[in-house]
Parts: structure tokens; C-alpha cells; sequence
């Protein structure tokens, strides 16, 4: 099953706030998709991922909260 978040649930699995996700979606920094005005912004759980990676100096050599949210949002879909 694919797993999807939200601009909100992205953040809070990041630890960070949400204007960071809104502002690197903004950016082109982080691909997603939209189910219409009213139910906005989705991310799939590989767009995520490569998000990641994109701002990882090697990819691999992930850091240990880059782990921990990709473990993360494999554990917890929405």
C-alpha cells in the first residue's frame, strides 16, 4: 500500500515545522501532488524519500534523522 502524508503530518514526522515543507514544495525542492482545492497538498512516501536524499552530501551516508524518518514513515502511513 502506498503510503501518503500531508504538508502537517510531513512536518510532524520531520520534527519540524510546517512552513518548512510548504516552503521547500514551493521551492520545486519536493515533488507532490494535489487532490483538489480543498483536500491540497500530498506527498508519496518515495517522494519523500528522495527529498531526503536531495538534501543528504552523500547519500550514502545518511544521517541518523534521515534514518529515523524514512523508518518512520514506513511504520506510520496515513
Amino acid at each position: 500500500m502506498m503510503q501518503i502524508y500531508t504538508e502537517e503530518s510531513l512536518a510532524q514526522m520531520l520534527g519540524c515545522e510546517v512552513r518548512m515543507v510548504a516552503d521547500a514544495r514551493r521551492r520545486g525542492e519536493i515533488a507532490y501532488f494535489s487532490i483538489g482545492k480543498k483536500n491540497g497538498i500530498r506527498f508519496t512516501q518515495q517522494q519523500v524519500e528522495e527529498w531526503i536524499k536531495s538534501q543528504t552530501k552523500r547519500e550514502d551516508n545518511l544521517t541518523d534523522i534521515q534514518r529515523r524518518a524514512i523508518e518512520y514513515c514506513r511504520q506510520n502511513p496515513i
